[in-house]
Parts: C-alpha cells; sequence; structure tokens
C-alpha cells in the first residue's frame, strides 16, 4: 500500500514539473507575438522601404545578369532571411536578458554579441539562395559589379560582404533598443509616479491620528454617546483615506464630508479654528480634484500657524476660466515653515492637471491665504432641436 501511494506521488510530482516546465517553455516564446503597440508599424514601414531600395538597386545593378523574377526571389528570400533573424532571433537574445542586464556597459557588449549572432540566418539565406538556385552569374561577377572589388583578394571580400551585412542589422538592432528602452523608461516611470502618489495620500498626520484616539478613549468616559460619534467620524475620515489610494481624484462634495469631519475632529481636540465659514459658490464648475486635497491643505495652514484658533474662511468662485478656492486663516505664520502637505498637493495636482492647476500661498503679518486655481469642468449643452421627446 506505501509503495502505491509513494508511486502515485512520483507520478503527480513528475507531472506536475513536466506541466510547468512546459508552461514556462511557452512562455519564453510568447515575444514573437507580444510585441509592442507600434513595433509592426516602425518594423512594417521600415521593411517596405528597405524591400522597395533593395529592388530598385538590385533591378538597376544586376538587370544584364539575371532575369528579372530572380532578382525578385532574391530580394524577397534575403528579407524573409532578414525578418527571421532579427525578429526571432535577435528579439530573442534580448528579451533573454532584457531584466537582467543593469549596467550600460555590459547591455553594449551583449547588443554586440547579438548582432554577430543574429545576422547569421540572414547570411545564411542569402548564401544558400545563391548556391542552390541556378542563376547566370558568377560570385566574381557580383564582387565586380556591386562592390567594386577584384577577384583576386577572396579574405577582402568575405569581410566586405560581412562589414556590410552587420552594418545594416546592426542599425536596426540600435533603433530597436532605443525603442524598447524608452518604453521601459516610461512604464517605470508611470510606476514610480503611481507608487509616489499612493504614499502622497497616506500621509496623515501621526500626531493627529494618536490626539483622536486618546480623545476617543477620554470621551469614552464621560459620554458614551459622543464617543460613538467620533468613533463614526474617525472611522469615515480613514476610510476616506483609504479608498484615496485606489481612487486619485474626488469630487467637491467629498471633499467637503471629509473636511467637516477632520475639522470636527480637531474641535475635540482644542486644535481647531474657532469660527469656520464655508462659502462655495458655483461648485459644480469643479469636475474633481486630487484626494484628501481641502483636508491638506487646512493642515498646512494650522500646523504652520502661530495662533490655530483663529478664524478660518473657506471661499470658492469661478474667475474667468478658472475655478478659485481660498483658504484664509487669521493668523501669521510660523517663522520655520513645514511644507509637506504644500509640496504634497502641488504634486499631485501636477500629476493630475499638468499646468493646469496652480497652488499659491499668499501671507502678509495678520493672515495666511492659500489659493488652488482649477480648471473648469466642460459644460455639455444640448441644442433645443435634438432636445428628446418624451411621450
Amino acid at each position: 500500500m506505501r509503495q502505491a501511494l509513494q508511486l502515485k506521488r512520483s507520478i503527480t510530482t513528475l507531472l506536475h514539473h513536466s506541466f510547468y516546465r512546459k508552461r514556462s517553455i511557452n512562455m519564453n516564446w510568447q515575444y514573437l507575438t507580444h510585441t509592442g503597440k507600434k513595433y509592426w508599424q516602425y518594423l512594417g514601414i521600415s521593411l517596405v522601404i528597405g524591400v522597395g531600395y533593395s529592388f530598385y538597386t538590385i533591378l538597376t545593378i544586376l538587370e544584364e545578369l539575371a532575369s528579372r523574377p530572380y532578382l525578385v526571389t532574391q530580394v524577397l528570400v534575403s528579407y524573409t532571411g532578414f525578418f527571421i533573424a532579427f525578429h526571432i532571433v535577435a528579439r530573442g537574445m534580448y528579451k533573454v536578458n532584457e531584466h537582467k542586464i543593469m549596467s550600460i556597459k555590459k547591455q553594449l557588449l551583449w547588443i554586440i554579441c547579438i548582432s554577430i549572432v543574429a545576422p547569421l540566418p540572414w547570411l545564411l539565406s542569402d548564401f544558400l539562395f545563391f548556391q542552390l538556385v541556378p542563376r547566370t552569374y558568377t560570385f566574381d561577377d557580383l564582387m565586380k559589379i556591386v562592390y567594386q572589388l577584384p577577384t583576386t583578394n577572396w579574405s577582402y571580400q568575405i569581410l566586405t560582404i560581412v562589414m556590410s551585412y552587420w552594418g545594416n542589422f546592426i542599425i536596426y538592432l540600435i533603433v530597436y533598443v532605443m525603442i524598447v528602452s524608452g518604453r521601459n523608461y516610461h512604464k517605470l516611470k508611470d510606476i514610480n509616479e503611481k507608487q509616489e502618489l499612493k504614499i502622497l495620500i497616506n500621509q496623515i498626520n501621526p500626531d493627529f491620528l494618536y490626539n483622536t484616539m486618546d480623545v476617543i478613549k477620554r470621551t469614552i468616559d464621560i459620554d458614551a454617546e459622543q464617543a460613538a460619534d467620533v468613533v463614526t467620524q474617525a472611522s469615515e475620515l480613514f476610510r476616506y483615506n483609504l479608498t484615496a489610494s485606489k481612487n486619485n481624484a474626488a469630487t467637491i462634495e467629498q471633499e467637503l464630508e471629509s473636511l467637516t469631519n477632520y475639522l470636527n475632529l480637531l474641535k475635540l481636540q482644542n486644535r481647531a479654528p474657532q469660527d469656520i465659514h464655508i462659502e462655495l459658490a458655483d461648485q459644480h464648475f469643479i469636475e474633481s480634484l486630487p484626494t484628501m486635497t481641502l483636508i491638506f491643505m487646512v493642515s498646512h495652514i494650522l500646523k504652520n500657524a502661530l495662533h490655530p484658533n483663529h478664524s478660518l474662511l473657506i471661499k470658492g468662485q469661478q474667475q474667468g476660466e478658472k475655478y478659485v478656492l481660498s483658504l484664509l486663516h487669521t493668523s501669521t505664520k510660523k517663522r520655520i515653515v513645514d511644507a509637506d502637505y504644500f509640496r504634497n498637493i502641488k504634486h499631485r495636482l501636477a500629476f493630475m492637471f499638468h499646468d493646469k492647476a496652480q497652488l499659491t500661498s499668499i501671507k502678509d503679518k495678520n493672515s495666511h491665504k492659500l489659493m488652488l486655481s482649477l480648471p473648469l469642468k466642460e459644460q455639455t449643452t444640448t441644442h433645443p432641436d435634438i432636445l428628446p421627446s418624451v411621450i
């Protein structure tokens, strides 16, 4: 019985390894069909230009030595060999070590190695066509007319042919590596920006978290209902912060709701302004803004204020082609300013709107003001003649 179980386990393990080995082999050949968006566009255009130029030159130079069908077939066979050498061999060799080679020196050495090995199928296809297909001219005739070389020096002739193949191939290879490197750079840049954006969104002041927990702890012993309200507001705020890592943009209504919870928690900590006025006009013109923007703007002002309990006024209105949000706090700034929240907002505005949104800080002796300028939401209008009919 034990021997049967061991045999069954051995067969299962063997099949398991065979399946994954076959799967990994299949995955290694996926580069043949998985290409970049513009790979076939670039390669196709270059091949069409190359084939057309070769047709013209070969028909012009060798028309007296061979028939036109023979020369056309020669060009097609040659570029088929080139396609195999480049698309299968060169790309395969490059894909094998694409993520392993980090230094520029090693990458250059690997490109040189590819450029030496990969053109061999191209050179071999032309050689076999020249040897196997009946022709009306000799190798010496080809050297005299095409390369204008003497027929006595065979080593020089072979070196010239190899260098001509290698020179044409290395140009294609260098252009391909540059395109792939640029595409990988942009991919890594996008990934880095997205990760950095998530870090910026989750940048809530730890002191605020600790103080909120302390308020909850103290309020439980005094008023259980108020403690429940504090827990509800804190949970909604923290939930909003967690969902912000998935949704980088928020509506103005979501921002105002989270800001209200934030200010209520600050009041319980005795760290909020005594008077808070929010006056937003035409807020439907705001399409979206980076998540946690209003909380971070208020945090920046209060964290750098000498008197955080002074009044805070939040206004918003359309001004020309922009919607302007302003936060005015009637307290002077500290001498040493902490600009983490300010840089956070500016970075995420640039990520979301590029140069269409601006955040500026205005200060004087008695106040500190932040102004956020946002692009207007695109308004859709319906022509009266095409209004939907209601029956």
